[in-house]
């Protein structure tokens, strides 16, 4: 009885928090923006302008770039839209993110009845690489040496501070894991950890335009820098089939 009530906090728990896919493009824009709402006093306007334009409207932005005038006029319409889009993005924080990264079952251990599950050191996500917006947070194409690109993404996952790699077992029984193994050696079954992580900061270099630090420019952020923090609430462990092995709570 206790077990069941304490699974079911958990569950409520985490159903509090609203699940943002990474996938979705439209998150990555709004996740990149999360940063500059501890600077958002020091955004200069004709900055965030120009900023704007580039990523909204390019054909306009080149029509206007060098025109001091033309800029003034326009912050007084898309200045008020980016600091919209700021404040609106720190909802951000305190939501969860999902990801999976493969893992690989050991050895029956017979003596405890499981599968030791061997975990990557480090943390990984797919896509590895990361995760590209559509307006704000572009991935771009990197050249690299003898004229091949690299595609470098806005958003990077970081590692969890809680994350694990050590200790964890699949708990099953000696019948229960032959009909598992339906035959195949336990190399060749394939298994993946999903992890629930709840967002605290999404941390990016943030330039300041001015040596004492009283404006921020957004037009000159390295974007590719940029990860999301955070901190595991639950794991699961899943078949190829996306079922649920075995859930693991922190």
């Amino acid at each position: 009885m206790k077990k069941t009530f304490i699974t079911s906090m958990l569950a409520i728990a985490i159903s509090l928090y609203a699940e943002v896919d990474l996938l979705d493009k439209s998150n990555i824009d709004k996740l990149i923006m999360v940063e500059f709402g501890e600077h958002i006093d020091k955004i200069d306007k004709i900055d965030a302008t120009k900023w704007y334009l580039s990523c909204t409207d390019e054909p306009l932005f080149n029509k206007i770039k060098d025109d001091d005038f033309a800029l003034e006029e326009l912050a007084d319409k898309y200045y008020p839209e980016v600091i919209k889009l700021i404040k609106d993005s720190q909802s951000m924080i305190e939501e969860t993110i999902t990801v999976k990264q493969q893992v690989y079952l050991e050895k029956y251990d017979f003596k405890n009845q499981r599968f030791p599950l061997s975990i990557n050191y480090k943390f990984r996500t797919t896509p590895q690489k990361g995760f590209g917006g559509d307006k704000f947070a572009k991935h771009h194409t990197l050249k690299k040496i003898f004229g091949s690109t690299t595609e470098e993404y806005a958003m990077r996952v970081a590692p969890p501070e809680n994350y694990s790699y050590r200790d964890k077992f699949l708990n099953m029984e000696k019948a229960n894991a032959k009909k598992f193994l339906n035959g195949k050696n336990f190399k060749q079954v394939e298994v993946f950890m999903q992890y629930t992580i709840k967002i605290t900061k999404v941390d990016s270099p943030v330039l300041f335009t001015s040596r004492d630090m009283s404006t921020v420019s957004m037009g000159t952020r390295k974007f590719d820098k940029a990860e999301i923090l955070g901190n595991i609430i639950k794991a699961e462990l899943l078949d190829v089939n996306n079922n649920v092995l075995q859930t693991y709570n922190y």
